[in-house]
This record gives structure tokens, sequence and C-alpha cells, in this order.
């Protein structure tokens, strides 16, 4: 592969990518902490819940679920959860919903919430990723700059001159 290529991807695997789950996850975490300081309570139920399998052959938990403002408008939800649950939730199931009065469309199931914890280990786990991103750019430079290098002559000294 050419420099252009391997550059391209590393930095679309090791930056571009993390920055994007990185601005996801505390702005998830930002919704979570405004709900709980603002957030409405409302009662809402599970329309459709369902397993899928992911592209690398894992389980995911797919719940979609629909809760009423108290003027009677129904907003729609979903979340979804790696891995099997012990039972999935039947059609008509409760779940609790938290959502801005404002701006219901902003809203998170009980339950669902993401927490500090699971913020600051995501952060870090993404932020040493970066790095090994940022060591194997640093190596790809230096084996290019290695590479371009003519190998060092020799100098052999006259004959005769000994010192």
């Amino acid at each position: 592969m050419d420099l252009g290529n391997n550059l391209m991807m590393l930095v679309l695997f090791f930056f571009i990518i993390p920055l994007g789950l990185m601005v996801h996850l505390l702005l998830s975490h930002e919704l979570t902490l405004k709900l709980r300081a603002e957030g409405l309570h409302a009662h809402g139920s599970v329309v459709h819940a369902y397993q899928e399998r992911t592209p690398d052959d894992s389980l995911r938990t797919v719940v979609e679920y629909v809760f009423h403002l108290p003027g009677g408008e129904e907003i729609h939800g979903r979340y979804e959860e790696s891995g099997s649950l012990a039972r999935l939730p039947d059609e008509g199931d409760p779940v609790g919903v938290l959502y801005l009065a404002h701006n219901p469309n902003r809203h998170q199931c009980v339950g669902q919430e993401v927490g500090l914890v699971k913020t600051l280990l995501w952060l870090v786990f993404m932020v040493c990723w970066m790095g090994l991103g940022g060591f194997a750019l640093m190596k790809e430079f230096q084996n290019r700059e290695a590479a371009s290098k003519p190998p060092p002559s020799r100098t052999l000294k006259p004959q005769g001159e000994y010192y």
C-alpha cells in the first residue's frame, strides 16, 4: 500500500471513528444528566422487541417502545443492548421514560442511562486507542523515511596512510 492509503486508514480507524464515538458518548451522558435534573416521567410500553446478529456475529437486542405526553402526543423510541437478555420484553410490557418538557424527542428509558463510570471507562479506552494510533502513525512515517534514504556509503582510506 502507498503512504496515502495507509495514512487515510490510520486516521480513520484510530482518530475519526473514536472521536465520533467519544462525542456520541459525551452527548448521551449529557442527556442523562439533563434528564436527571429536569426530566419528566412518563409511562410507556414495548411495541416490539427482537434480537439480531451484528456483522461481527454477536447478538444484539433491540426494544422499540412508545410513550404518550400529557397532551396525548405519541412519541416512539428504541434502545439497543449488546448480547442476549434473559427474557425478551413482550409487546405491551411497561417501560419508564424520562423526557425533556421542551423537547420530548430527547428522552431515555429508565435503566438505559449513560452513567459517569461507563463514560469515563470508554473515554480512557478511546484515548489509549488514539495513542496506539499515534504510535502506529509515527512508526509508519519512520519506516517511510528510512526506506527513502539511500544506504550509507562506506569510504575507504587510501592505502599507505596508517595512523
